[in-house]
């Protein structure tokens, strides 16, 4: 199955490689998201609209919406590396990753913290925050390993995809800060995790409206589904 026409057969091997590890995401029953963690597929499948806030660029103010939004995502350091008086703060999902600072302040008032480590499982250890936390369970991060690499923010679109293609057709999914370049405070953050080839499927899944960017929309009469 293809979350794009059929007829998309992109010619660069990354983009490719990226649209087949979105497909296999969304479709494939050894990607759901319920082996990965029964509360954040609980929290998602229950959602009448979700907003995945990324870390990147945001150039307007959504604070007035946060509040009719089901659940909202962030990820990382986001009360650093997003502007709180654009965005809120309020979370329902965090995903974090796992690097050789200590991550524990990273986390806030979130019930569903969710380590999303590939590369280096290894590093939970170092992770002692005092909030409960979910742990990446090693068959998944096997499977996941088995697709290309991706950022935590893609995954976290196709995971959404997952849930609005198998359980709730009717599911709004609204993403705000992917695109840009850097983080908001610091544009010159590298983004790994071929970054560049996400931007174009993003942009795609825009056009097909599988997904609003809110920075598109005009946020003072955007309707929400009920």
């Amino acid at each position: 199955m293809n979350i794009f026409e059929e007829s998309f057969k992109p010619g660069n091997r990354r983009i490719r490689d990226k649209t087949n590890a979105l497909n296999a995401i969304i479709y494939s029953d050894n990607m759901s998201i319920d082996k990965l963690s029964t509360a954040y597929f609980e929290k998602l499948k229950n959602a009448k609209n979700i907003c995945i806030i990324g870390n990147g660029p945001v150039t307007k103010n959504i604070t007035h919406l946060i509040d009719k939004f089901d659940v909202i995502i962030r990820f990382n350091n986001y009360k650093v590396d997003t502007d709180t008086k654009l965005v809120g703060d309020k979370t329902d999902v965090q995903f974090v990753c796992l690097q050789l600072e200590n991550t524990n302040s990273w986390v806030h008032d979130c019930d569903c913290v969710i380590i999303f480590e590939i590369n280096r499982p290894q590093l939970t250890k170092r992770f002692t925050q005092k909030h409960d936390f979910i742990k990446t369970p090693k068959e998944y991060i096997d499977k996941m390993k088995r697709l290309i690499d991706m950022t935590r923010g893609f995954y976290t679109i196709a995971t959404c995809l997952q849930i609005k293609e198998k359980y709730n057709k009717d599911l709004g999914i609204y993403i705000i800060g992917f695109g840009g370049e850097g983080h908001h405070f610091n544009p010159k953050h590298h983004i790994s995790h071929c970054f560049n080839e996400e931007k174009i499927l993003i942009n795609k899944l825009k056009k097909q409206k599988s997904i609003v960017d809110l920075k598109d929309v005009d946020c003072n009469t955007i309707t929400f589904k009920n």
